[in-house]
Order: structure tokens, then sequence, then C-alpha cells
């Protein structure tokens, strides 16, 4: 009988152990998880044009300067969006949807509250493999594109990696292209719009998109003029 004991006492302390550690793992994998949400909320925000809203990009990085490159958020998120549809031959779709990797998983207490993810684009219309097919050349992720820290327990975009990804070259050319200063700029409480031609006929997405963007931010700099908010 004791040996029953003794023996019923073990089983039922290695059920509780290994309990203990799938519930253990299964809280960390959704804690790591939270990172995944950062990255798919900023693209939320991206995909409805919220570039300029301050309250939403706040729950969702540490600063407004995130961007390795420097410059200005609202514009940096604009153009890293631009980026990503040219590399992934998207500007005609539709939509798209992002998927998220996390490139190393956070373990409390032994690794750095961080992790690295990378992201890859795909056409809405289609599915996953459809969209490997039709995008043979470029499917393969950005690697470690965003920096997602922890911080108590909230996870925010602590750094978007820019300038050692095979983004930086497209981006750098939209970016001399866009330049919202030579479309509006503001000296004090004065606000200028340049004149600007639109060829309706043959006009591109890539350039409708940017007409969208200089529109936002006109009507965002006229906003700002009665406001002390922090400039995006």
């Amino acid at each position: 009988m004791k040996r029953i004991g003794t023996s019923l006492i073990v089983i039922i302390a290695l059920f509780v152990f290994f309990l203990a550690i799938i519930l253990t793992y299964a809280s960390v994998w959704g804690e790591n998880n939270k990172a995944d949400s950062a990255i798919n909320r900023f693209f939320e925000n991206t995909q409805e044009q919220n570039y300029f809203s301050q309250k939403s990009n706040l729950q969702i990085v540490e600063s407004f300067k995130v961007f390795d490159t420097g410059g200005n958020y609202s514009e940096n998120c604009f153009l890293l969006e631009l980026a990503l549809l040219k590399y992934y031959n998207l500007t005609k779709a539709s939509g798209y949807k992002v998927k998220v990797q996390r490139s190393n998983f956070w373990i409390p207490f032994i690794s750095e509250p961080y992790v690295k993810v990378d992201i890859t684009l795909n056409n809405v219309e289609n599915g996953y493999l459809s969209s490997i097919i039709n995008n043979s050349q470029n499917a393969k992720p950005i690697k470690n594109l965003f920096t997602v820290s922890r911080k108590d327990g909230t996870w925010k975009i602590s750094s978007i990696n820019l300038k050692d990804s095979p983004l930086i070259t497209e981006f750098k050319r939209l970016k001399t292209g866009l330049s919202a200063d030579q479309f509006v700029t503001r000296v004090g409480t004065k606000i200028t719009v340049q004149p600007f031609e639109i060829e309706t006929k043959n006009i591109s997405t890539i350039e409708k998109r940017k007409l969208e963007y200089v529109f936002q931010k006109i009507n965002y700099e006229i906003k700002q003029s009665t406001t002390k908010e922090q400039q995006l």
C-alpha cells in the first residue's frame, strides 16, 4: 500500500510539473504573439492611412523616431508601404495581407526583452500558395525589418530597420520623388501650398497614392495650426 501511495504521489507530482510547463509555455507563446499584434496594428494603421493620428500611432510605436533612416514619421510610414508594394509587385492589387514571422523567441528572465520580425506581403485576392507562385522572385521575407520591444508588459515597435534591408534603394527613390515640402510648407502660422499639375488620364497607382498623401498632409497642417499636438 505504501508503494502504491508513493507511486501515486510521484505520478501526480509529474502531472502537475508537466502541466505547469505546458501552461508556462502557452503563456510565453501568447506573450510573444503580442509582438506580432503590434506589427499587424502598424499595417492596419498604414492601410487605413492613419499616418497623422498621434494617439493611434503612439499605441504601437515607442516614439516617432523609430525609423533608422531618420526623417518625418508619417512620411516614412507612407513611403515604407509604397516600397513594400513595389518590392512585392502589389502596386495594382486591391489590397494586401501581411505575413509576420519572428526571427527569435522572447523568454522571460533569459533573453533580452525584444524580438526581430520578418515581413512578407501577399495579394489579398490570392491564397498564400498562389502569391508564392506569382511573386516567386520577391516572395522572400524582408528579414529583421522590425524590432518590437517589451516594456512594462507592453509590446511596441522600437525600430524599423530600413538601412540594411532590400527596400532601402526604392525607399530613397520614392522619398526623393515625394518630398512633401515641395507640395506644402509651413512657417510659423503660415501654410503655403505649392502649385502642381495632375494628369488624370495616365496617372499611375503610385502617383495617385502620392497625391492622396499630399492632400492628407495639407489637411493635417491646417488642423495642426489650431492644436499643439506633436508633429508627425
